[in-house]
């Protein structure tokens, strides 16, 4: 997502690669949940589970014949999600130190975020389905990260960036746990959500603050702007998983039209059947 000078660091390649690769996969494992088992296409939940996990570790067959993960691990999946976002603003900061033009790519990401938000509002229109709009997702949470640095914290000494990151962080995470509701769009951006709140919200407060602790750790440890790690045998056979990292944005967006797209139309098309 970030304009890279020609000494990457592939760690960071890789390490973005790998969050999208499990986006990727989080995503197809709901498909296959909302089409496939708990009730489209009438695969037998039971048989399913027995063939997938027969220890049940991962899921458990509920009362109406659906499958749900246990309790413990949807736990454990929220605290994975959250340390992912974090991870990723985290080198997303990192990568504002590597990048030549922070503005340009933060228009860019913004020219995109407009996009998904309107192409997503169209589907909830022409289909009822509030989940299908992305309001303020991750691609406008990044292009309004990437325009605050650029403007307000560019030439802001480290110690200012720690110090302006650590109540964003704090007041985002609290705000995520113990939401408060307002009308007013423009608190919507920095976390007070709206009510009625559309599905993948990414507000300003905590995730500018993990950006500008990414600014500070590519300040400190990437000063040089290339690799701190050398492992030739995982650097090579890693490619195509680093290969995701740089290409991260386009297969977001990709990923976002062609998965949103399909759910009204698999629905409209087994409707018809």
């Amino acid at each position: 997502m970030s304009n890279l000078s020609t000494n990457r660091a592939w760690e960071l390649d890789l390490a973005r690669g790998l969050m999208i690769w499990a986006m990727l996969q989080g995503h197809l494992w709901e498909m296959v949940y909302q089409f496939c088992i708990n009730g489209l296409f009438h695969i037998d939940p039971y048989a399913w589970i027995n063939a997938t996990d027969p220890l049940h570790f991962w899921f458990v067959l509920g009362e109406d014949g659906g499958i749900y993960m246990h309790a413990l691990d949807s736990i454990q999946m929220i605290f994975w999600r959250y340390d992912m976002q974090a991870t990723f603003f985290i080198i997303s900061g990192i990568c504002c130190t590597f990048s030549r033009d922070n503005l340009k790519g933060g228009i860019k990401l913004l020219v995109w975020g407009v996009f998904l938000t309107t192409y997503t509002f169209v589907l909830y229109r022409l289909t009822g389905i509030r989940e299908l709009y992305m309001r303020f997702g991750v691609i406008m949470c990044m292009a309004l990260c990437h325009l605050i640095y650029e403007f307000v914290f560019k030439n802001a000494k480290s110690k200012i960036l720690l110090i302006a990151a650590t109540p964003m962080v704090i007041i985002g995470y609290v705000l995520i746990f113990h939401p408060i509701h307002s009308n007013s769009a423009i608190l919507h951006v920095f976390g007070i959500r709206q009510y009625g709140d559309f599905n993948e919200y990414f507000p300003i407060f905590p995730y500018l603050g993990w950006l500008l602790i990414g600014v500070v750790i590519g300040r400190k440890w990437y000063a040089e702007r290339k690799s701190l790690i050398h492992i030739p045998g995982i650097e090579r056979f890693s490619k195509p998983i680093q290969w995701l990292g740089r290409n991260s944005g386009i297969i977001y967006v990709v990923h976002v039209v062609l998965y949103r797209t399909a759910f009204p139309v698999i629905g409209y098309c087994l409707h018809i059947m």
